[in-house]
């Protein structure tokens, strides 16, 4: 009795350990218990299968950190940086520039809510999660691209924040460089654009634009700080959606005397 209860036993955690490891019971043969095949529509996708998108997510978000090293992007850091180092001379002159209007106080009001880095979360999230609701593949997929670039222009731009430490021009911290608002805005356009082209891209890097202006209003960042965001958040993004790409220029930011602007530089993959 003793032997047979052993076997009992381990066939019993035998097949326990299967159904774990398949995350799902095994399905019934119908040869045995006589019930009908299912319709192919029964075979839906059921919950646990979730985790191997999960698995493909962190997959896809490792390679996103590789391509943002890629030559391409590294051509576009390169601008970025040097468009920072040609503004720094000018830094304080134009941020205390545009801090002392108060007509633009209310006009780049908007830009501190819409750079903000949870609320460029909060919509890749949502547009993510509108995209699973209505079954929506390209939706979905837009909204994935949008958390990967958010990621990635946000720990980039946070390491550099803590390496660093430069003080912003009204003392309030020591997270001055770059700027995390520009970064986001920029990694958000570049999406929108590797994927829709330039109709949508040009309105998107208006926006992104506007915000970075309004760092600089809101006596928060100097422009080298923005203009370096604008780098990280560009190369941020051309490395999400790679394979999107349909122009052969990708945009930049630039340093000109007396301000900044953007530049075309070549997007070599």
């Amino acid at each position: 009795m003793k032997t047979r209860s052993m076997v009992r036993v381990t066939v019993a955690v035998g097949y326990l350990a299967l159904g774990l490891g398949a995350g799902a019971p095994a399905a019934e043969d119908p040869r045995v218990t006589g019930a009908a095949h299912p319709a192919p529509e029964q075979f839906a996708e059921p919950g646990p299968r979730e985790l191997p998108q999960r698995r493909g997510f962190l997959a896809q978000l490792g390679g996103d950190f590789a391509r943002f090293a890629a030559p391409g992007n590294l051509a576009v850091l390169g601008a970025g940086g040097l468009a920072g180092l040609a503004a720094h001379p000018w830094d304080r002159q134009l941020t205390a520039d545009l801090n002392r209007s108060s007509t633009l106080d209310e006009v780049f009001d908007a830009g501190a809510v819409s750079g903000n880095g949870y609320v460029q979360g909060g919509l890749a999230l949502g547009t993510f999660l509108t995209g699973r609701l209505v079954r929506s593949r390209e939706l979905s997929q837009l909204g994935g691209d949008l958390i990967r670039a958010q990621i990635v222009a946000g720990a980039v731009t946070t390491g550099l924040k803590l390496a660093v430490g430069r003080q912003r021009p009204d003392g309030s911290t020591r997270l001055s460089f770059p700027s995390g608002h520009t970064s986001a805005t920029f990694a958000t356009a570049t999406v929108l654009e590797r994927r829709y082209g330039w109709k949508v891209g040009i309105p998107a890097y208006g926006i992104a634009a506007y915000v970075a202006a309004s760092r600089l209003q809101a006596n928060k960042h100097f422009a080298s700080d923005v203009l370096v965001g604008a780098a990280i958040g560009i190369a941020a993004g051309r490395a999400v959606v790679y394979e999107h790409g349909h122009t052969s220029f990708s945009i930049a930011p630039m340093a000109v005397p007396g301000g900044f602007g953007v530049a075309l530089v070549g997007s070599g993959r």
